[in-house]
């Protein structure tokens, strides 16, 4: 039989180059792992996160250890080493969900820690859907307290090389002190974006080295939460994601109601998630689009996501803008990929109100198998706000800002993109994807 509990220790070095972060404790438990998007197992390779600190994404604000608080540390631990966590910490509802039974269950998973983690932090883990087995044990109060006076007012943005990355970027050029910023994975590609965004566009994005997405075998982001990092430690108000307002309704299919818990503890550490900024993806196309970056950001044959639905999806919504794109489709659709909105709940049916937006531009390329399999939905599924941005403070993620607003109202005026409108966002907050597309086959069998 496993021990009941399970003794980790977490400890955090700074020097003149590098922040660190090591885990201990793991040394016989290093395949007991699991990616919460797409239930993936994974194993880990390296215990100590690390991230370079002597860059100009950080000196930029003067940045020294006065700038950490043991909350940020703590999110900063829990996103770097979510796969481990996820897989010891889970409760039985959901251990059953991530199908993880043949995992050791421990009834509490203790981490000391080298920094103070606030009551209200984990209170907040202590939910079903964080952490709930988790408990710490802090050191004493002269160690690094659980939080501190704000040591600036610059936000950043997380910019990943896709398409909702980049209309943000647009977006937010000429917000105050705002640092756009890449998390390096030793990509040429997107370093090679990186300075056509600079020297072509004017649009300036910092580089950070970490080893953040070499932590474990799989080589991605450990949570979703986790390009959000260096935000973290940097000590910022906000953080612009990429975010897409699909996102709202979890990934175009329906509305979610209640904020994400991982964004509670993000507001908990001092960094804000602001996703006021959030459209649909056909406009964060056109906005790319407009703005001539269209093959830049997408790759030749939308290579930026490989050959793949997503990348199919993409290469539609530019196609509508853009027929250059076209031989896109064409060699996407070649390799036998197409969307098809009778499979839900798959990458074939994803964000259906932007696709058929985009393909009502296409009906005429009947060439295109996918043009062919959706125009018959356009008139269910095409939603009066899709080419609308929300920008609404009633929507489930998103937290008033006056700043961020009124920047925006302007932003959006001057890229002529319509603000939704109260009926708009009650009809967004009722979008069923489910509904939908019983409603049709029902009329196509009355």
């Amino acid at each position: 039989m496993p021990p009941s509990s399970l003794h980790l220790s977490c400890s955090h070095s700074m020097s003149n180059d590098t922040l660190s972060l090591k885990l201990k404790g793991l040394d016989l438990l290093k395949d007991i792992a699991i990616r919460s998007e797409g239930k993936r197992r994974t194993s880990l390779l390296i215990d100590t996160f690390e991230i370079n600190i002597n860059t100009p994404f950080f000196l930029s604000c003067n940045f020294d250890e006065s700038f950490l608080t043991g909350d940020r540390l703590c999110l900063v631990m829990l996103m770097a080493f979510a796969p481990s966590f996820t897989a010891l910490c889970s409760d039985f509802t959901q251990r059953n969900y991530f199908n993880i039974h043949d995992f050791p269950i421990f009834d509490n998973v203790c981490i000391e820690t080298s920094f103070n983690v606030s009551d209200s932090l984990k209170r907040l883990l202590k939910n079903a859907w964080m952490l709930p087995k988790l408990s710490f044990i802090s050191p004493n109060s002269d160690s690094l307290p659980s939080h501190s006076v704000r040591p600036h007012n610059h936000s950043s943005l997380a910019w990943g090389g896709g398409l909702d990355s980049s209309a943000a970027l647009v977006l937010f050029k000429e917000f105050p002190e705002c640092s756009p910023y890449y998390i390096s994975s030793g990509s040429s590609q997107h370093l090679n974006k990186i300075t056509s965004l600079a020297n072509d566009h004017a649009l300036h994005v910092h580089v950070i080295d970490t080893n953040l997405k070499h932590l474990y075998s799989d080589h991605g982001w450990t949570i979703w939460t986790a390009p959000f990092i260096p935000a973290i430690l940097r000590g910022d108000r906000l953080c612009f994601p990429g975010t897409t307002s699909g996102s709202f309704l979890s990934d175009g299919y329906a509305y979610k109601s209640s904020r994400n818990l991982w964004l509670n503890a993000l507001d908990i550490c001092g960094c804000s998630i602001s996703m006021l900024h959030c459209m649909s993806e056909y406009l964060t196309a056109k906005l790319v689009y407009s703005k001539n970056l269209a093959r830049l950001i997408c790759g030749p044959q939308c290579s930026e996501w490989g050959v793949s639905y997503k990348s199919l999806r993409k290469a539609i919504y530019m196609a509508s803008f853009d027929h250059s794109f076209f031989e896109d489709i064409k060699l996407i659709e070649d390799k036998g990929l197409f969307l098809k909105f009778e499979l839900p709940f798959s990458e074939r049916s994803k964000f259906s109100m932007d696709i058929t937006e985009s393909v009502i531009n296409l009906i005429d390329e009947t060439w295109s198998r996918s043009v062919r399999e959706i125009t018959p939905f356009i008139s269910s599924f095409r939603q009066s706000w899709t080419a609308k941005a929300p920008l609404s403070d009633s929507i489930s993620f998103v937290k008033k800002d006056e700043e961020v607003e009124t920047y925006l109202l302007s932003q959006f005026s001057n890229l002529d993109i319509e603000i939704m409108s109260y009926d708009d966002i009650d009809s967004f907050k009722s979008f069923n994807y489910n509904s939908i597309y019983h409603a049709f086959l029902s009329s196509q069998n009355s």
